[in-house]
């Protein structure tokens, strides 16, 4: 069994406890790596512990900034970890990108910071990361710092650079759009060039493919829209033995994967299930 990060580990590790959890996980063959909020660990794949440790030291934060929103995957095709943090100040923010020299996850990392050309005059929120063929995609939700929306963004990276553990990376930079949010770009489990990114828009799923990349072919967003069913908001979900309701976030995508020339998309929508008369999550 796997040694799941609970609020007693970030307790220890930072000194007080952090809600809500916002947990995600990246599997190789070796290695599992949870990231949790604030904090890391690794374990190999019987569970048993390797390491536990601050993202703050693991992403190698600038100081005086604050942090949010943790991510990281496994690309089987490059046979390295991904892993992405949001850090800002008062007035700028900029994503961390933490890339691995192999396929261990306790070896050596190269980070860089993205932004225009490191940092943003507005907080770059929800980063999350893609990966295909040739390229990687880190997008996020814009928003400024007096708080209001100001759309969707996203940064096309040289995956080869990444790899290569260049000294900087060459990188397109699409800034947000008014009309977009939440464009969740897409984990590629088997070989394609193209890396796509889906978002919900509530009758129909746009889906935007990302060709090129950048230092070579140029860099092409071509987009679609596929007809979906409504996908609306959820309401908050009961649990089992509580009276407290769980928040089950916007209906955004929150999972998206290719393989096999399928695009699979999951998040969060409210329906009536067959035989019910509620809306349910």
């Amino acid at each position: 069994a796997v040694q799941r990060l609970q609020d007693t580990d970030t307790l220890a590790l930072i000194g007080f406890a952090v809600l809500p959890p916002d947990p995600n996980i990246g599997a190789a063959p070796n290695h599992l790596f949870q990231i949790v909020n604030n904090v890391g660990r690794i374990s190999d794949k019987t569970g048993t512990l390797v390491s536990s440790f601050t993202l703050r030291s693991f992403f190698a934060l600038d100081p005086s900034t604050n942090e949010a929103d943790p991510r990281v995957l496994f690309d089987a095709g490059s046979q390295r970890w991904f892993a992405t943090y949001a850090q800002s100040n008062a007035t700028t923010s900029s994503v961390v990108l933490a890339v691995s020299t192999s396929s261990d996850p306790t070896g050596s990392f190269c980070r860089y910071r993205l932004g225009n050309p490191t940092l943003e005059t507005f907080v770059q929120d929800f980063p999350q990361l893609g990966v295909s063929d040739d390229k990687v995609v880190v997008a996020f939700d814009g928003f400024s710092f007096a708080g209001p929306n100001i759309g969707a963004g996203y940064y096309v990276l040289n995956k080869g650079d990444l790899i290569g553990c260049a000294p900087s990376a060459r990188v397109v930079r699409v800034p947000p759009d008014p009309s977009r949010f939440t464009e969740f770009p897409v984990q590629s489990l088997s070989s394609t060039s193209a890396l796509y990114l889906a978002m919900n828009n509530e009758s129909s799923l746009s889906v935007f493919a990302i060709s090129g990349v950048p230092g070579g072919a140029p860099v092409v967003e071509t987009p679609a829209a596929l007809p979906i069913r409504p996908w609306t908001v959820p309401p908050n979900a009961p649990q089992k033995g509580s009276g407290v309701l769980l928040d089950t976030g916007p209906a955004t995508v929150l999972s998206a994967g290719w393989r096999a020339n399928s695009l699979w998309v999951a998040g969060n929508e409210a329906c009536v299930p067959p035989g019910d008369v509620s809306t349910r999550s």
